[in-house]
């Protein structure tokens, strides 16, 4: 955050609650409820919906990366929603999450 680029907090404050958003969305699909947050099962969907890429891929890069007070400039690289890319840096995936939940 101390980079001094003009617009650089803006752009890491829109990136995480991108994160946060397809996190709790992925949450929601593709778990039951539990205390921490609400899944499919809150609304009477009794079949969770899969996602791969979340459940084998996202999941602990999302966890990691969202709101932690770290240094995350060495996070390894994810793979990617689209097969030609095969992975890339989490931080450009916003548009990875949105095509996966689309697909879901």
């Amino acid at each position: 955050m101390a980079l001094d680029i003009d617009g650089y907090t803006v752009q890491v404050y829109a990136m995480d609650s991108a994160f946060l958003h397809a996190r709790t969305l992925f949450e929601f699909f593709t778990r039951k409820t539990q205390d921490y947050f609400y899944g499919h099962d809150e609304y009477g969907v009794t079949t969770k919906i899969k996602s791969s890429l979340y459940e084998k891929h996202w999941s602990s890069s999302l966890h990691a990366r969202l709101m932690h007070a770290q240094d995350r400039s060495k996070s390894p690289d994810v793979k990617s929603f689209d097969p030609a890319e095969s992975k890339k840096h989490i931080k450009n995936m916003p548009v990875d999450f949105a095509m996966e939940l689309v697909r879901m």
